[in-house]
């Protein structure tokens, strides 16, 4: 079965600017069929500013991006983002903590970043959260 696991920003911004091993090698693995990824529908609010290479580019388009909690100003309409009703206090209630609460709500196994924060974030909600290099590790090639 191929591993599922949620990438949070950070992540994919490493792997377009190339500054993170992992996070390239963890992207030419998915696009070699290795992962199955899916990314929040904040990453394109955050990377509004960045050039993908061509097939990390075409890869981040072909997959349906995860619903995170509606927000105005950075939520497009037809994205899959919802309305979230109440506060999700083990998520957070920031931009940080919509890739936590869309990690949650799409029931995939593994959540990726960087970000020492939102592991523990995401952790402290529950997730099996790691950095890229734990997680090919986890799942050698």
């Amino acid at each position: 079965m191929t591993p599922t696991a949620t990438v949070e920003t950070s992540v994919v911004i490493d792997a377009i600017e190339g500054t993170d091993p992992a996070a390239v090698s963890l992207f030419a693995r998915a696009i070699a069929g290795d992962f199955d990824l899916a990314v929040s529908t904040r990453v394109w609010h955050e990377l509004s500013r960045s050039e993908p290479p061509p097939e990390l580019r075409s890869y981040l388009t072909r997959i349906a991006p995860l619903g995170a909690p509606a927000r105005y100003g950075i939520s497009r309409y037809g994205s899959g983002d919802y309305w979230a009703g109440g506060y999700d206090a083990a998520a957070g209630n920031d931009l940080d903590g919509d890739h936590v609460a869309a990690h949650r709500r799409s029931g995939r196994a593994f959540f990726i970043s960087r970000d020492r924060r939102q592991l523990s974030r995401a952790r402290k909600a529950g997730c099996d959260a790691m950095t890229a290099e734990d997680f090919l590790a986890k799942f050698p090639g």
